[in-house]
């Protein structure tokens, strides 16, 4: 199995576990470009190599942060961006744990971004997004690995 079908396989169930069992999944798509709408990144270096994100629109990203966090950002709106990179950090810090103990390999993160006037940065190689599909709405997330 690929690092990337491994990524996506433990999105899914990381997804599950922390937020809501996801309705469904998009087919994988390959990007040219990182979408304008995608500011909350982070990137994975070291042994294995990665930019992610995750976008969609902002009332989805609310509904997803509001399911992560446990908390009505109606009073918090300026959380959403923040919590949706915690989630994203949350997930990628248990993915490069799992790497390092099945296959030894070892990487790090960089700290999460959620500026929606920033570019998410660097990207290594083929991009991919997937679309994931809630009841209150659709994300996609993106990965592009160095190989």
């Amino acid at each position: 199995m690929s690092k990337k079908d491994l990524y996506m396989a433990e999105l899914i169930f990381n997804l599950g576990r922390f937020v809501e069992q996801p309705l469904g999944l998009g087919p994988e798509e390959r990007l040219s470009q990182i979408p304008e709408n995608c500011y909350i990144s982070q990137h994975i270096k070291g042994d294995y190599t990665a930019m992610t994100g995750v976008y969609g629109s902002d009332d989805v990203l609310k509904s997803f942060a509001e399911k992560y966090s446990k908390m009505d950002l109606s009073a918090e709106p300026g959380l959403m961006g923040e919590l949706v990179a915690d989630f994203l950090n949350l997930h990628n810090g248990l993915f490069i744990v799992n790497l390092s103990e099945s296959e030894n390999i070892e990487s790090t993160l960089t700290v999460p971004s959620f500026d929606p006037n920033a570019a998410p940065g660097d990207i290594f190689g083929e991009l991919y997004s997937v679309s994931v599909e809630f009841p209150f709405g659709t994300l996609c997330f993106l990965l592009s690995e160095s190989l």
